[in-house]
């Protein structure tokens, strides 16, 4: 398994076969043609040996998946050779639409991360496809949990980790009260290290949870301070603008609606939708004259009647 690992120290061991053949043969066999014909068997038997181990491993490389489920079963102690099969059983099962091949893709999923993360247990891919096959295989949500936040206290800035968690919970949490209570926990995930960063200090766990809130639970109360969160940590971020403008406007307050819609059309100067809030919130507030302005400038963008 991985052959690359092993070419600097195999120059070391022609180098030291090359000295031993010329230095070293030559005292033990004092006779010339005996020693060449020594030497000319030596030779043809390495190169015949090396010769069907290259032939044999070229089958080996024929593509990924078949390399990586080679090496797992020459190589069954490594997390890496564990992962590399779990990766790609993960890239097999794509597309594929036979349940009974699925169920199988899944189970080899399951079974190599799971020996991954026990070799190494902050191995955050294999902790993220342990996670993802507890949860297609129906095991109880805390179990596909306890992976994905062992994951995020190795890596609380791992993105791939919030997307899981989201299609999770998405798929097998309906109620989005309970999922909104399963975000504020894991925003409390501490990291491994005490100078890291936190899941708390994230955007996408706190617009997520914002969003939960304010679109499915209907608190937008509750919403807010995620949102402005979220708006901190990722000011460049339109739609979290406009959001948070939403939520201000809605809970009455026009004048920070304003002052979000106008960073946001500054952000993208081209949204048409930050425009037409903006339009819509000056009116609201009386400035009429900006109301116009912002009008003027949402039909330039291509905003409709």
């Amino acid at each position: 398994m991985n052959e690359r690992f092993v070419y600097i120290s195999s120059v070391g061991f022609c180098v030291a076969l090359a000295l031993f053949l010329l230095a070293n043969l030559p005292k033990w066999i004092k006779n010339v043609k005996a020693y060449r014909l020594a030497v000319a068997c030596f030779l043809a038997v390495v190169l015949v040996l090396y010769s069907v181990q290259t032939i044999s491993r070229n089958r080996v490389w024929f593509d990924d998946f078949t390399l990586s489920t080679t090496d797992v079963k020459t190589s069954p102690k490594s997390a890496k050779a564990n992962y590399d099969a779990a990766r790609v059983y993960n890239i097999k099962i794509q597309g594929v639409q036979d349940t009974t091949l699925r169920n199988f893709y899944t189970s080899e999923i399951h079974k190599y991360s799971q020996r991954a993360v026990k070799i190494h247990p902050n191995y955050e891919n294999a902790l993220f496809l342990l996670s993802w096959s507890h949860s297609v295989m129906g095991s109880p949500v805390d179990t596909s949990l306890k992976y994905m936040k062992q994951l995020l206290r190795r890596n609380p800035q791992n993105p791939y980790a919030y997307d899981g968690l989201t299609q999770v919970l998405g798929a097998r949490v309906p109620d989005p009260a309970q999922r909104a209570a399963i975000w504020e926990d894991i925003l409390t995930v501490q990291p491994l290290d005490l100078f890291g960063a936190r899941v708390a200090d994230q955007f996408q766990p706190n617009y997520i949870l914002a969003c939960i809130y304010a679109k499915e639970v209907g608190d937008i109360g509750k919403s807010l301070p995620y949102f402005e969160k979220a708006a901190t940590l990722n000011p460049g971020y339109v739609n979290g603008l406009i959001d948070l403008g939403a939520i201000y406007g809605l809970s009455g307050n026009h004048v920070k609606a304003v002052d979000a819609f106008r960073r946001a059309v500054q952000v993208a100067p081209t949204d048409t939708l930050a425009w037409r809030n903006l339009w819509y919130t000056y009116r609201e507030l009386g400035e009429y004259q900006h109301s116009q302005e912002a009008y003027q400038k949402y039909r330039e963008m291509g905003g409709g009647l």
